[in-house]
């Protein structure tokens, strides 16, 4: 068991665009999405209006997400992973105006900039996982793992 730890943290780290984008999500949860999550509802209650409000944040998020993904529906953009990791830089948005204590108005309008951006990632990560060689990884059939003795 040691040995396969091993050789699939050598195939992870050989991947300069897997690490770096593993490194970057790790950061982005733990600087950004999780306290969006954990105090946006506290700061709605206390400065926007209630869970109304934070209703509204969220409904806006999830309409800029169906229409993020409706824009690259059968597109294929170059780049998408740069493009990626560059638009994830607009998840300090929401975080921003809830910091400057922005009107209601504001927050959600960065939400719904924000709620575009999953479905770029989403289509980013597909091309270069389809990249990978499984017949090398697994040693047999494509998606059939080689046994081990």
């Amino acid at each position: 068991m040691l040995a396969d730890l091993g050789r699939g943290w050598k195939e992870f780290t050989s991947r300069t665009w897997l690490w770096v984008t593993t490194l970057h999500i790790s950061l982005f949860n733990f600087v950004l999405w999780a306290p969006f999550l954990v105090l946006g509802p506290a700061l709605a209650q206390q400065r926007l209006g209630g869970a109304s409000s934070w209703g509204v944040v969220l409904a806006l998020y999830g309409t800029g997400s169906i229409g993020g993904g409706l824009a690259l529906l059968g597109r294929n953009p170059r780049r998408a992973l740069a493009w990626s990791m560059a638009a994830s830089v607009c998840w300090a948005l929401p975080a921003a105006a809830l910091a400057a204590r922005l009107p209601l108005a504001w927050v959600a309008a960065a939400a719904r900039v924000v709620g575009a951006t999953p479905a770029l990632r989403r289509r980013a990560n597909v091309a270069p996982t389809q990249l990978l060689d499984e017949r090398r990884l697994t040693g047999g059939e494509r998606g059939v793992p080689a046994a081990n003795p």
